[in-house]
């Protein structure tokens, strides 16, 4: 009966061991994976970042070629019927 027990007590820390090796791989396997992913998005966001500075940049330019010189437009237009009045 000791042998029995012995031989399957055995069998079993042998399956074991074996489980955790496989399972430290597939984690391991899984780690690079996610890291990897990662790795990658925070580049996709910065780079969607420096993306969305230049187009705030460019509004901004944009808006002082077009909003401000028709405000001065208007204010010369003002000023003009100010006269004629």
């Amino acid at each position: 009966m000791q042998d029995f027990v012995d031989a399957n007590v055995n069998d079993l820390v042998k399956e074991k061991k074996t489980m955790i090796k496989n399972n430290t791989e597939q984690f391991k396997n899984i780690k690079n994976t996610c890291a990897n992913f990662f790795e990658k998005y925070d580049q996709q966001m910065a780079g969607v970042l420096d993306q969305s500075n230049d187009v705030m940049k460019k509004y901004k330019n944009w808006s002082k070629v077009l909003i401000e010189p028709s405000a001065m437009n208007d204010a010369r237009l003002f000023s003009l019927e100010a006269r004629v009045h």
